[in-house]
């Protein structure tokens, strides 16, 4: 009956002519008994019947199946409290469809947008690739009329196209970078491909830059960076490195660097069980973060800068000129010289009108005159 509703009325049939058989077959059985037997029988083995055919039908169709078996038909089968039961199945399986519905919809997006990324990957191999003619066959135009993109791929694909053609983006955006880069590091909010493609249409990440991120996010799938004891260490070496003028660049350089040999020697099976040691100078990461470790000149004129209120990666260096480790003023001149001690009257002939100098007594006077004079005069 739940696999068969429409079956029913065929088993209604048969269980009847078997009962009444059965009862019909006792010699022993008067009239009254046989058709009291009879009645009692059917209407228990009959109400079974009915209640599993019901169950079936609103499995197939709940709307269906529910107004078929709740209609006069079936009264004499079944209760009010079969119907309340019938009732709370119709809407147990219409919940249990929408909940299908809705995961085969998220299967079906998902399947399109994994179709979509592979299609992407495809186009910016291409795009990058050595082989002049596969870099000519992706142009705006078949890009707009592959639908296995979606609307949003294709839209930054023709974007990247565009630029890479125009070359506006030759340039990167230190602190859009190092974003992308911090967030190759996290496990919360991981930094996707189409981040990298959205920084390279905004202009603020450079096809170089961009093809390496591209290249880091593909070889870093399934890998450690979002481990909690990489990207531990990482976040020291960062500390270590951005200590100058020029650390937001530096730390670019060493996380391309260190991270892509680290990915490397993972795959190939011989990165060295001290490869994230810092405090071992031999390791892989120590290696990397001695290219880029500021000196101590670098770490002054940082400070210098930060206590100034201003942030190194936001400036440009190339336009300002660099000061002596001693300037602590925040002209950029010199800083105030110690007035000289005079204890001779040519030596106090000699000072200029105006010059501050400290006497015998070590106090401060001026020279108010340019006559020479005995004694000097107090300020």
């Amino acid at each position: 009956m739940l696999q068969d509703p429409s079956s029913l009325q065929t088993s209604l049939d048969l269980l009847r002519h078997s009962v009444a058989a059965n009862v019909d077959s006792s010699p022993n059985l008067s009239g009254m008994d046989r058709a009291n037997i009879t009645s009692a029988v059917l209407a228990d083995s009959e109400r079974t019947l009915v209640r599993a055919a019901a169950f079936g039908a609103i499995s197939q169709n709940p709307e269906a199946g529910y107004k078929e078996f709740s209609s006069p038909k079936y009264a004499q089968y079944l209760s009010a409290s079969d119907l309340k039961t019938l009732e709370q199945q119709q809407r147990a399986v219409v919940r249990a469809e929408h909940v299908d519905q809705a995961y085969q919809r998220t299967q079906r997006q998902q399947q399109k947008q994994d179709a979509s990324d592979q299609r992407e990957g495809e186009y910016i191999a291409k795009l990058h690739s050595d082989d002049p003619q596969q870099q000519q066959s992706v142009n705006a135009k078949s890009i707009a009329n592959d639908f296995t993109l979606t609307r949003e791929a294709r839209e930054r694909m023709i974007g990247i196209v565009e630029r890479t053609a125009s070359k506006e983006n030759s340039a990167t955006d230190p602190a859009t970078r190092n974003r992308l880069l911090d967030g190759m590091l996290s496990a919360d909010k991981p930094t996707k491909m189409q981040d990298i493609l959205q920084a390279q249409i905004d202009n603020k990440l450079s096809n170089k830059d961009a093809t390496i991120l591209k290249e880091m996010i593909g070889s870093g799938r399934g890998s450690t960076l979002s481990d909690p004891v990489f990207t531990g260490v990482m976040g020291a070496a960062k500390q270590q490195i951005e200590q100058s003028l020029e650390g937001a660049e530096n730390y670019g350089k060493f996380f391309y660097g260190f991270v892509r040999d680290y990915q490397k020697q993972a795959v190939a099976g011989t990165l060295q069980p001290n490869a994230l040691d810092l405090r071992d100078e031999k390791s892989l990461i120590s290696q990397y973060v001695k290219q880029y470790q500021p000196s101590n000149a670098d770490k002054i004129r940082y400070y210098m800068f930060k206590n100034l209120g201003t942030d190194p990666s936001t400036v440009d260096f190339s336009q300002v000129v660099p000061r002596a480790v001693g300037d602590m003023s925040p002209g950029g001149g010199s800083a105030p010289a110690r007035p000289a001690r005079v204890t001779t009257k040519d030596q106090y002939d000699e000072l200029p009108v105006g010059t501050h100098y400290i006497g015998k007594d070590g106090q401060t006077y001026e020279k108010r005159s340019s006559q020479p004079s005995a004694a000097p005069v107090s300020r």
